[in-house]
């Protein structure tokens, strides 16, 4: 994967979805064109999934957590990888 960092979890405007972002940490003429990014999200036992693919040195999209909901404010680990092999 390019090198890129998740920089947050954030909650989407309708305050239900939460969504994550990141940069890549190299100029934009230098990305793929299509890079499909897939995030895992952990919060004690709450997992939260997404993936897509973006076209631009910051990326953001929505995860849907798994067995409870994330909680605003409290520490969550996080893994990205870009689908190449």
């Amino acid at each position: 994967m390019p090198n890129s960092q998740i920089d947050m979890v954030v909650r989407d405007d309708d305050r239900v979805r939460w969504n994550v972002c990141g940069d890549f940490q190299v100029p934009t003429e230098q990305l793929d064109p299509k890079i499909y990014v897939c995030v895992v999200v952990r919060q004690g036992d709450v997992i939260a999934r997404g993936d897509d693919v973006v076209s631009s040195r910051s990326w953001r999209f929505e995860v849907k957590p798994e067995g409870g909901e994330l909680e605003a404010g409290r520490p969550a680990g996080s893994t990205a990888g870009d689908g190449s092999r």
